[in-house]
């Protein structure tokens, strides 16, 4: 899938990186439950580190670097696609310490208390919007295999799983977040990043890697297979849309 480009190599170390430092976070978390916290540090915000350390940081950069493969197989590029990749991943890692000290909450600096965790999110987000964009760019007017139509899916979830985010931020900025508004607007942006971005982004990853220059898997041609994964977008952010309605418009539980 890589080219070998000193770019590409340093996005898969810092994702790596990214990954590692996770996954110890995520054994802090648990000894902690077990042995408590130090410095004051709280679970709740301690796995918000470790959850967002994992979707900024970790796989999103690796998906960047899948689109930006998947565009070259069929003879384009994503303009600055490893130095998106690098980005996500530097972005990811800055949001990782304001989480880990104060989660969803402002941290005091100074005199002042800011969102800072928020702010970082929203840097993550620019360079979100700046793929999708690039993306959309580099891959306009050709043809789609399979690769890329689970890639079109994908990338659409990334841009939509950060209305949450947008809300999260707003909420926080303005001082109104209550623990239930965080709760439903976090839950929307996770479940469309994960299920959606993700789940997509890696369905398409291993179509690049085990369907080259294939028409689909077995039998299902691209376009349906296009259908299917549109159907998906649309039935994922329903779901997801309906949840967050329930949560902040209890009457429109129906």
């Amino acid at each position: 899938m890589l080219t070998g480009t000193r770019s590409e190599w340093l996005a898969w170390r810092l994702a790596l990186t990214s990954f590692t430092l996770a996954a110890l976070t995520g054994a802090f978390m648990r000894f902690g439950l077990y042995l408590g916290f130090p410095a004051g540090l709280r679970f709740t915000d301690v796995r918000h580190a470790h959850s967002h350390l994992m979707f900024f940081a970790w796989a999103t950069p690796a998906l960047m670097l899948c689109a930006h493969a998947a565009l070259k197989s069929v003879g384009r590029r994503l303009p600055g696609g490893a130095a998106l990749a690098v980005a996500a991943a530097v972005a990811g890692l800055l949001a990782y310490v304001p989480f880990l000290l104060s989660g969803y909450d402002l941290m005091r600096i100074g005199d002042a208390e800011l969102p800072v965790s928020m702010m970082a999110s929203g840097l993550n987000g620019i360079v979100w919007y700046g793929f999708a964009l690039l993306y959309l760019w580099g891959s306009r007017g050709v043809r789609r295999s399979t690769t890329l139509r689970l890639m079109d899916g994908a990338v659409a979830m990334l841009v939509i799983s950060t209305v949450g985010v947008i809300l999260l931020m707003l909420e926080s900025m303005s001082g109104t977040a209550t623990s239930a508004s965080v709760a439903a607007n976090a839950e929307f942006y996770t479940s469309l990043f994960s299920d959606g971005w993700f789940g997509l982004g890696i369905v398409a990853g291993l179509a690049l890697a085990y369907v080259p220059g294939r028409g689909g898997f077995g039998s299902i041609g691209p376009r349906w297979l296009g259908l299917a994964t549109w159907s998906l977008v649309v039935g994922l952010t329903a779901r997801s849309g309906a949840r967050l309605l329930t949560h902040s418009q209890p009457e429109a539980g129906l």
